[in-house]
């Protein structure tokens, strides 16, 4: 049950990734100031005095959504083989699949384009999701 939940979880959220692709520039755009504006009210209201640029925002938000696909890949593959050479080159093979799909759909939506620059971006959130993940692994064992 536990393999067939991950399994789930993780074509989900990447189905989630590729469904956010889809959306215009200017509804894309729209999200992405709504979230700056909710991100600079929050500091002002806690009196710091900083404030985040929607470029900032649609950059983290490109981490932080590859870096739950990095954690949710490496879980999944992790549950159903254990040699570790093989187990890595699948998880930087799918960490790099994900996100240049993600930039090919990109490319046919109005307004839009694919950049590699995200590529990059996206694959680094994997990784580093993938990293932690097997780092507390590691720990948890000792």
């Amino acid at each position: 049950m536990k393999r067939k939940g991950l399994v789930i979880a993780t074509v989900g959220f990447v189905l989630f990734i590729f469904h956010n692709s889809m959306f215009p520039a200017s509804q894309s755009g729209e999200q992405s100031r709504f979230v700056t504006d909710l991100a600079n009210n929050a500091l002002s209201k806690m009196r710091i005095p900083a404030a985040v640029s929607e470029h900032m925002i649609r950059k983290t938000a490109h981490f932080a959504e590859y870096f739950v696909s990095g954690t949710l890949m490496t879980a999944t593959l992790r549950a159903y083989r254990s040699a570790k050479r093989e187990l890595l080159f699948a998880d930087l093979f799918f960490l790099l699949l994900v996100p240049v799909c993600d930039e090919f759909i990109q490319r046919f939506v109005p307004g839009r384009g694919s950049s590699v620059s995200d590529v990059l971006l996206d694959f680094c959130g994997g990784v580093t999701g993938m990293l932690i993940l097997l780092f507390a692994r590691r720990q948890a064992k000792s």
